[in-house]
């Protein structure tokens, strides 16, 4: 998160969110979506993704294709670059 927060120039969180916690968050959205022509912001499922810890390998593609992947550093630094400038 800190990389991600230095390459959009805001502050770093100071806490994390509880699962609980944005499981108010996304019914609060809702629920402000039902009365609003904003339909985007928090949902059901991005609180879940956002509370659960996934892993994978790359090593297996890394092999057989010898394909090197760019330093994620290096993405968010792109990523964040161009949702800016956008």
């Amino acid at each position: 998160l800190q990389e991600i927060a230095n390459a959009f120039q805001i502050p770093i969180p100071e806490k994390a969110l509880k699962p609980w916690m944005l499981s108010i968050a996304w019914r609060i959205t809702a629920t402000k979506n039902l009365f609003s022509k904003n339909k985007g912001g928090l949902t059901k499922s991005t609180a879940k993704s956002a509370s659960k810890v996934t892993q994978f390998s790359n090593k297996k593609i890394k092999s057989q294709l010898a394909y090197q992947f760019k330093p994620i550093a290096q993405s968010i630094i792109e990523i964040a670059n161009h949702l800016k400038s956008a």
